[in-house]
This record gives structure tokens, sequence and C-alpha cells, in this order.
């Protein structure tokens, strides 16, 4: 608790429920944690090394489309500024927000089909790229990881929009449903995936978010006993961070690393056998 209450980054509503959590978690056991993470702007960076907004992946994907579709541009820019408007939104709920975000991917998906995106055309960018993915197109998230790591670890499980690929490589379709901000979580994971045996028994939830939808990425799972919920505040901060607070037991507001998680897990780990 000491690094989380000497940092200036970090803000907490409630430091003593923050604290029994942590006792909880550590009581119950590793065996019992299981991980929930978003990617975008969460596990990679909301800036780059010289302070500006850095890429995601559906910005990657962006620039695949209007490689081919160059004339799509105005109306690709506009459909990004009018529903990430409505995503940040303080003033709308989760509830109304969510069939503007289904209309947005829906939208997006379909101008990836249009321009008939290949996995060579992925995993090119992939390769060529500098730029900080995100998990709204899980597969550029999956090469990322084959191109970095050789491969995909096989206790990391990527829920996300896939790609269909047709005989040629190239995208038809994608996988349903459509998850979007305000969905991520056990709804659109059905009772046959593969992972599921994975998290049986595993109550206890150490999750990483940066948006208002993500503090809900662990509703659904059975048997949750407690959740360690840590967002990444990366913008508007006196706007937002009352509401981030209600939301997520620890708030980082500006922060491009990962310091405060880490620190936080080995803290879990060094307390276990004590």
């Amino acid at each position: 608790m000491e690094i989380l209450l000497k940092s200036s980054s970090v803000h907490m509503k409630h430091p003593e429920i923050v604290n029994k959590k942590l006792h909880k978690i550590i009581n119950d056991g590793i065996e019992q944690l299981m991980f929930i993470s978003d990617f975008d702007y969460t596990l990679s960076c909301y800036k780059d090394s010289n302070g500006n907004l850095a890429s995601n992946t559906p910005q990657l994907i962006r620039h695949m489309v209007l490689d081919k579709h160059s004339e799509l541009e105005d109306m690709y820019n506009e459909m990004v500024k009018k529903f990430h408007a409505i995503e940040i939104c303080p003033l709308m709920s989760n509830e109304e927000k969510i069939p503007y975000m289904v209309e947005w991917w829906t939208k997006s998906q379909q101008y990836a089909i249009k321009a008939g995106l290949s996995k060579l055309d992925i995993k090119e960018k992939v390769a060529l790229s500098n730029l900080n993915l995100s998990a709204g197109f899980g597969d550029v998230v999956k090469f990322l990881f084959e191109n970095k790591m050789g491969n995909i670890p096989g206790n990391l499980h990527i829920v996300s929009n896939m790609m269909i690929f047709d005989a040629q490589d190239n995208c038809v379709n994608f996988s349903k449903p459509i998850i979007h901000s305000f969905n991520k979580n056990s709804s659109v994971i059905s009772n046959d995936h593969t992972f599921i045996p994975d998290i049986e028994g595993r109550s206890n939830v150490f999750l990483l978010g940066d948006s208002l939808g993500d503090p809900h990425m662990d509703v659904g799972i059975k048997g949750e006993s407690t959740a360690l919920k840590i967002g990444f505040l990366n913008m508007n901060f006196e706007t937002y961070l009352n509401k981030y607070l209600d939301l997520y037991d620890i708030v980082i507001v500006d922060d491009q690393t990962m310091e405060i998680p880490l620190k936080i897990f080995e803290y879990i780990l060094s307390q276990r056998n004590n």
C-alpha cells in the first residue's frame, strides 16, 4: 500500500477497501486469481515518447483501408469524430451509448471488408509499424504477439472482433457478436469457449482498463468473489477523475507505464507465503 499512498499519479476514493481487497486476494491464494485487461491505451501507451497521441488498432485498420480507398477519408474521419465523442461522454449512460457503439463498429467492419484486407496486409503492417496497438481488432493483436514474441502464451486469451477470411485470406466478415466498449464481458463469451476450463474456480479478479466501460469487464463471471479494479485515466483529468473514482478502486492518472500494477502484483506475490 505504501507505493499507492506515496505516488502522485495514484488516486483512491476508499483506500481501506483497496487494502481489504488486497488481503482477500492474498489470503485466497494466487491460484484463485485471474487477470482481465483491456489492451487499447491500457497495456499500450496513450502517448508516444514525444507526447503525441499514440495509435491503436482501429487507427491501424483505418490507415490500411484508406491506403486502398482514399476517397473514404472524409467520411471515415467524420464517423470517428462523431462516435468517439459519444463513447467518452460523461453525461450519457452506458445503455444510451450502446446503439451508437454497435453502429460505429458495424461501419468500421464494413469498411475493412470493402477494402478486402488480407492476412498478409495486416502481418506486413504489424511487422513494419512501431505503433502502440489495441485490441479493437483481435487479429492485429494476434499477429502482434506472434511478431514480437513468436507465439501467444497458452494462458493468454484474446476476446475481440476477429476477422473471417476466405480461401484467399481476404477479410469477408467478422465474428459475432460485435464487441465494443460497453459489452466487453461474459455476455460475448459462449460457454463452450476453449478457455472456460482455465478460469473455472478462479473467484478473484485483477482488472485493468482505461475507459468508462472497462470496469464492467468482470460482469457475469461465475462465482466471482473479489475484483480489484485499476483504471488508467489518460485525458481530461479534471472532468473524469471523480467518475473514474466511482468505477475503479485505483485510478492512475497520466502514467504511460505499468509500474503501479506490477508493484501491486509483486506485493501480492511477496505476501502469499507470509
